[in-house]
């Protein structure tokens, strides 16, 4: 029988939730399940993905071809990689970054969702305004639904009580402007190539032009290299010329 499946007083199988007395037990499931795929280095941040509830949820949003837990998860792979000591002359703490990679999408909703996205819905907006004290954001190139998740995500994290600094980058993740010695040293933290570097420099860059906090610079660099790594996976399977392994191509993309 499936688990959190049960039988009712007639015998017949009915879907029910969770049962408390079922949760450890789910806990180490899903812990099983992700240490299966993962990188290592994230099993010390799985509870904490765990904890917040609504970031669960991604896993039911498929947004331009790909799951938004696992494109959560991904980032959080490559902020685990980056050294103590890249961070601490970003000053920078492993905590604000988790915390700032955790809660950056995690008001996304169905309004992206590839199977009932409506391409005449997309129009140009203001930012909400409990957004706009942040620097930038008065005039910041503003597309919903698109952006919508901005807004959503920073008042989830508000909910979680992240510090300001993380509210912050949280808010600016769409809309900071990269500046070359923060994208150098995560460069060359990840070993990211020089095509890699100047492709996220040069993306958007009326967008990207809001001045903003290292930790800020550090989120959109993760979640720019996320989204160039899934045009090319993405990419490769459309050519018709797979033939490495997963692990392989993203050496490819980003080293």
């Amino acid at each position: 029988m499936e688990e959190g499946a049960s039988n009712n007083s007639e015998g017949k199988y009915e879907k029910s939730g969770v049962l408390k007395s079922e949760y450890p037990y789910r806990r180490e499931l899903f812990y099983k399940t992700l240490l299966e795929v993962l990188n290592p280095k994230i099993v010390a941040y799985l509870e904490r993905l765990y904890q917040v509830e609504e970031l669960l949820s991604l896993s039911g949003i498929i947004s331009v071809g790909e799951n938004q837990l696992h494109h959560v998860i991904r980032m959080l792979e490559m902020a685990a990689s980056i050294p103590d000591s890249v961070l601490e002359v970003l000053k920078i703490t492993g905590e604000e970054l988790i915390a700032g990679v955790i809660f950056h999408d995690v008001g996304k909703g169905k309004e992206v969702d590839d199977r009932i996205f409506e391409a005449s819905l997309v129009q140009k907006s203001r930012a909400p305004a409990y957004l706009r004290h942040y620097p930038g954001m008065n005039w910041a190139e503003w597309t919903v639904p698109f952006h919508n998740h901005i807004g959503e995500s920073h008042q989830t994290a508000k909910k979680y009580h992240c510090s300001q600094k993380v509210l912050e980058a949280v808010a600016l993740h769409h809309h900071v402007k990269i500046r070359p010695r923060t994208m150098n040293l995560i460069g060359d933290a990840l070993n990211i190539s020089k095509i890699v570097r100047l492709d996220i420099f040069h993306y958007k860059p009326a967008q990207y032009a809001a001045p903003g906090s290292n930790l800020a610079q550090v989120i959109a660099i993760l979640d720019q290299m996320c989204a160039i790594e899934k045009k090319w996976f993405s990419g490769v399977f459309r050519a018709g010329t797979w033939n490495r392994s997963r692990s392989n191509m993203r050496w490819f993309v980003i080293w």
